[in-house]
Protein backbone atom coordinates (compact mmCIF):
# COMPACT_ATOMS: atom_id res chain seq x y z
CA UNK A 1 0.00 0.00 0.00
CA UNK A 2 2.89 2.29 1.03
CA UNK A 3 4.66 1.23 -2.44
CA UNK A 4 1.57 2.18 -4.36
CA UNK A 5 1.52 5.81 -2.96
CA UNK A 6 5.05 6.46 -3.41
CA UNK A 7 4.64 5.23 -6.98
CA UNK A 8 1.51 7.81 -7.37
CA UNK A 9 3.63 11.26 -5.62
CA UNK A 10 6.60 10.10 -7.92
CA UNK A 11 4.78 10.36 -11.17
CA UNK A 12 2.93 13.08 -9.57
CA UNK A 13 6.38 14.99 -9.17
CA UNK A 14 7.60 14.05 -12.27
CA UNK A 15 4.15 15.44 -14.28
CA UNK A 16 4.69 18.66 -12.66
CA UNK A 17 8.46 18.82 -13.59
CA UNK A 18 7.72 18.03 -16.95
CA UNK A 19 4.69 20.73 -17.40
CA UNK A 20 7.29 23.20 -15.70
CA UNK A 21 9.56 23.33 -18.19
CA UNK A 22 7.16 22.24 -20.99
CA UNK A 23 8.12 19.20 -22.50
CA UNK A 24 6.91 15.40 -22.73
CA UNK A 25 8.57 12.17 -22.59
CA UNK A 26 8.89 10.84 -26.19
CA UNK A 27 6.88 7.73 -27.05
CA UNK A 28 8.51 4.90 -27.66
CA UNK A 29 10.22 4.43 -30.87
CA UNK A 30 12.04 1.02 -31.94
CA UNK A 31 15.85 1.28 -31.72
CA UNK A 32 16.99 2.33 -35.46
CA UNK A 33 19.58 0.03 -37.26
CA UNK A 34 23.37 0.21 -35.84
CA UNK A 35 25.08 1.74 -39.28
CA UNK A 36 28.51 1.26 -38.28
CA UNK A 37 31.30 0.61 -40.57
CA UNK A 38 33.00 -2.62 -38.97
CA UNK A 39 34.91 -3.10 -41.54
CA UNK A 40 36.66 0.14 -41.53
CA UNK A 41 36.48 -0.12 -37.57
CA UNK A 42 38.26 -3.74 -37.64
CA UNK A 43 41.02 -2.59 -40.46
CA UNK A 44 41.66 0.75 -37.98
CA UNK A 45 42.40 -1.68 -35.00
CA UNK A 46 44.77 -3.78 -37.19
CA UNK A 47 46.41 -0.68 -38.50
CA UNK A 48 47.21 0.23 -34.49
CA UNK A 49 48.11 -3.67 -33.32
CA UNK A 50 50.54 -2.94 -36.70
CA UNK A 51 51.95 0.19 -35.56
CA UNK A 52 52.26 -0.89 -31.86
CA UNK A 53 53.89 -4.02 -32.56
CA UNK A 54 56.64 -1.68 -34.95
CA UNK A 55 57.05 0.68 -31.87
CA UNK A 56 57.88 -2.61 -29.83
CA UNK A 57 60.51 -3.54 -31.72
CA UNK A 58 61.95 -0.34 -32.35
CA UNK A 59 62.40 0.19 -28.79
CA UNK A 60 63.45 -3.14 -27.94
CA UNK A 61 66.04 -2.67 -30.85
CA UNK A 62 67.17 0.86 -29.85
CA UNK A 63 67.46 -0.62 -26.10
CA UNK A 64 69.57 -3.58 -27.17
CA UNK A 65 71.99 -0.54 -29.29
CA UNK A 66 72.36 0.97 -26.13
CA UNK A 67 73.36 -2.13 -24.01
CA UNK A 68 75.60 -2.94 -26.39
CA UNK A 69 77.23 0.63 -26.05
CA UNK A 70 77.25 0.30 -22.77
CA UNK A 71 79.24 -2.80 -22.71
CA UNK A 72 81.90 -1.54 -25.03
CA UNK A 73 82.51 1.58 -22.62
CA UNK A 74 82.77 -0.73 -19.82
CA UNK A 75 85.48 -2.86 -21.19
CA UNK A 76 87.47 0.24 -23.23
CA UNK A 77 86.91 1.64 -19.51
CA UNK A 78 88.51 -1.45 -17.85
CA UNK A 79 91.41 -1.17 -20.03
CA UNK A 80 91.01 -4.42 -22.11
CA UNK A 81 92.56 -4.80 -25.55
CA UNK A 82 89.91 -7.19 -26.70
CA UNK A 83 86.89 -5.23 -26.88
CA UNK A 84 85.60 -5.93 -30.46
CA UNK A 85 84.34 -9.43 -29.06
CA UNK A 86 81.85 -7.02 -26.90
CA UNK A 87 81.24 -4.65 -29.63
CA UNK A 88 80.40 -7.08 -31.83
CA UNK A 89 77.87 -8.94 -29.80
CA UNK A 90 79.65 -12.31 -29.44
CA UNK A 91 78.14 -15.43 -27.70
CA UNK A 92 77.44 -14.68 -23.77
CA UNK A 93 79.91 -16.10 -22.27
CA UNK A 94 82.71 -15.11 -20.05
CA UNK A 95 86.15 -13.82 -22.14
CA UNK A 96 88.82 -14.79 -20.30
CA UNK A 97 91.59 -12.07 -20.84
CA UNK A 98 94.99 -13.27 -21.21
CA UNK A 99 97.66 -11.01 -21.87
CA UNK A 100 99.64 -11.65 -25.03
CA UNK A 101 102.90 -13.15 -24.36
CA UNK A 102 106.20 -11.06 -25.54
CA UNK A 103 107.89 -12.23 -28.73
Amino acid sequence: MAGRKIRIALRRANDAMERRIGRRRAPFQPLERDETDYQQRHFANLAAVAFLLALAIGITATVQMFDRQFQLERCLLMGRKDCVDVAAGAPHRMIAYRPREPR
